[in-house]
């Protein structure tokens, strides 16, 4: 993930983050089921994690542009949680929230 670190002036501090792999995650807050969209095709690891660190979910998928995979994370405890996706374009993380 590239991030620009933008110092307008001493008490505005910003994060700007490259919009590299585009994807969107609905619904956000979920009940643990959840969608996830691709707006460019390709091939992506995607990866959730807790809090801690500790991932909780691991695949690989290949989509075609506007596709979209589902997940589910009910099983696990109400939280946050971070998706985070890997792909040919760069990466990007969302937090979602589990409830």
């Amino acid at each position: 993930t590239w991030l620009r670190l933008q110092l307008p002036d001493f008490y505005a501090i910003s994060l700007v983050e490259s919009e590299l792999a585009e994807f969107s995650v609905y619904p956000n807050p979920t009940k643990g089921e959840g969608s996830i969209e691709f707006t460019e095709g390709g091939a992506y690891a995607i990866s959730v994690t807790d809090m801690v660190g500790n991932t909780i979910l691991s695949m690989e998928e290949t989509v075609n542009a506007n596709e979209k995979i589902r997940f589910d994370l009910s099983s696990y405890a109400s939280g946050v949680y971070l998706i985070n996706i890997n792909g040919e374009g760069g990466s990007k993380t969302v937090k979602v929230t589990v409830q």
